[in-house]
């Protein structure tokens, strides 16, 4: 049997530390919220957000997001905190290859890009932040930059790189990356 821990950080510690490292640094900071999980499962996140934007060196605060879990009201307390961008982990906008993608027959695809839209209308900017997958979801970067277009977003299309300990798909080898950022010129070209 596998044994799995959960390790919760206190949200007064996590500021403490955070301001140290602006002091040390000395300069404007952008904070990004990316843990090993989904970040909104933690409680206290509104709470972290308004307490780092209190700090006067930090100027941003991205929170990196699957959106499985965002409402309307947590995106509204998230934006009354003060968070800056929220990039969401879309990697396609078909059903179908989005639960494939996803891992699990549960992942609704429809929610999230109904929460992004709904992000974008905020004072959140919002980044569709896709990993590109080949054999899987290339063919869904056209998609998903128009939805991007069409509810205010902006994208950061990742390509797929294999790890060692990583979740590697099998019969998926990742796209070369001359093919990759001729893919992204393109797109960019049609899209601007």
């Amino acid at each position: 049997s596998k044994k799995t821990s959960e390790v919760v950080i206190e949200e007064d510690y996590l500021v403490t530390e955070v301001k140290k490292l602006v002091e040390f640094k000395g300069c404007e900071c952008n904070i990004i919220i990316n843990s090993q999980g989904e970040p909104t499962l933690y409680k206290p996140l509104a709470e972290l957000i308004q307490d780092l934007k209190a700090v006067a060196q930090i100027k941003t605060i991205t929170l990196i997001t699957n959106g499985t879990l965002l409402n309307e009201e947590l995106i509204d307390e998230l934006a009354a905190a003060g968070l800056t961008m929220m990039n969401v982990s879309l990697n396609a906008v078909d059903p179908k290859i989005a639960k494939v993608m996803e891992g699990h027959g549960l992942y609704d695809v429809g929610k999230v890009k109904k929460m992004a839209a709904y992000a974008a209308k905020t004072a959140i900017k919002v980044c569709l932040a896709p990993v590109i997958v080949g054999n899987y979801n290339e063919g869904e970067m056209e998609k998903i930059v128009q939805f991007a277009k069409e509810i205010g977003a902006t994208t950061a299309m990742q390509n797929y790189l294999y790890y060692k300990r990583g979740r590697n798909p099998r019969d998926v080898e990742q796209i070369q990356w001359p093919t990759f950022y001729q893919k992204l010129e393109d797109l960019e070209k049609k899209y601007g």
